[in-house]
């Protein structure tokens, strides 16, 4: 606003303009719509820190693979809010590590593994399952005191087939999900996509879907008289180093790979 024909007033070196009722108005209304720009922009970055989301896409033998593990990592252990997961198929150490810290913590998890391909028996025949080792470790912590809680969806006979097929980690403000599984393979071998987001629908479009999930899926323990195995390289009989990749289980002790 100009402030042309005003008296103007000259006091220790300051120029003052003598302004009438209606330039004040005139100022106060300007003041008004600043005021209301100022809090539109803000709502614009509000809006655009809550609807954030982002795609990463991985390669076989991609440094910065071992960034974006590294990275749901240190995610995982020092989320404080619950953390839900549904994941196919999970032989990753570092991210069963980090579920134990969380357990240390006493931050809470919920954990959905597929039960057609993490958990299997032994034979035919046989009620005897086996599981990967880290698999195992999760459930001797999850039958402690309670911070995490683990179940399994899917089934694998002649009759009926289902795989839970998911790959998503969702919290209450942000969700993870896409091909990336949780293996070994998955983080060093394959191509692969990884999506962050923290869309308010989105997150609650998960967050109703891990709830439907949990509600279908039984609960997993280790009980006397029905204890789970760990799986073993039909080779070198290791069972820290099996991972699982597109033809199977996998050995990271000695390379084979080999199917049950």
């Amino acid at each position: 606003m100009e402030f042309k024909n005003r008296k103007v007033v000259h006091e220790n070196g300051n120029t003052y303009y003598l302004l009438t009722h209606e330039d004040l108005a005139v100022l106060e209304m300007q003041k008004i719509d600043l005021e209301q720009k100022i809090v539109e922009l803000a709502n614009i970055c509000l809006d655009i820190n809550a609807n954030e989301s982002r795609a990463i896409f991985l390669r076989p033998n991609d440094n910065e693979n071992k960034e974006i593990l590294n990275h749901l990592e240190s995610f995982i252990i020092n989320t404080q809010d619950e953390i839900c997961i549904a994941v196919a198929y999970f032989t990753e150490p570092k991210l069963t590590n980090a579920l134990a810290k969380r357990h240390q913590n006493g931050y809470q998890t919920r954990l959905i593994l597929n039960t057609s391909d993490i958990l299997r028996v032994d034979q035919v025949d046989s009620q005897q399952p086996i599981a990967p080792g880290n698999i195992l470790r999760l459930l001797k912590l999850s039958n402690m005191p309670q911070n995490i809680w683990i179940r399994s969806l899917g089934c694998k006979n002649s009759k009926k087939y289902e795989n839970m097929h998911h790959k998503f980690l969702v919290t209450r403000k942000q969700v993870y999900f896409g091909s990336l599984n949780w293996t070994q393979a998955a983080f060093t071998k394959n191509f692969e996509a990884l999506c962050y987001s923290r869309n308010v629908t989105l997150v609650d479009d998960f967050r109703a879907a891990f709830e439907n999930l949990w509600e279908e899926a039984d609960e997993i323990c280790i009980v006397n008289g029905n204890k789970i195995s760990k799986l073993e390289c039909s080779i070198c009989g290791s069972t820290d180093g099996i991972d699982m990749n597109s033809a199977g289980f996998y050995c990271c002790d000695c390379g084979n790979n080999f199917t049950i």
